[in-house]
């Protein structure tokens, strides 16, 4: 997985990190991107709320080594891409 991320900088700066999925037709067929995209998500329902900032925004980019790895490994890498782009929450909202 790819992810690209930026700051909210607007002036009405969102209070929560907002996340955009894709896939490209490259990867597989409609079956094989959307079970990548179904697996993307479930990633960032764990991952987002405790381990990013908030006001930020994320693009996950699926690749064909998402269908087959592990689900743990998936989350430790989204979590080190937040951690890697200056993205990641303080230790007061980890342990929330």
């Amino acid at each position: 997985m790819v992810v690209q991320a930026a700051r909210d900088k607007g002036p009405t700066k969102a209070d929560v990190a907002r996340v955009g999925f894709t896939v490209t037709k490259k990867v597989g067929n409609a079956v094989t991107r959307n079970r990548i995209k179904r697996r993307l998500r479930a990633v960032v329902q764990e991952v987002i709320p405790t381990h990013a900032a908030r006001g930020w925004d994320f693009v996950l980019i699926g690749r064909i080594g998402t269908v087959d790895r592990d689900f743990s490994e998936l989350k430790a890498d989204l979590r080190q891409a937040i951690g890697k782009v200056g993205a990641a929450a303080t230790e007061e909202k980890r342990s929330r």
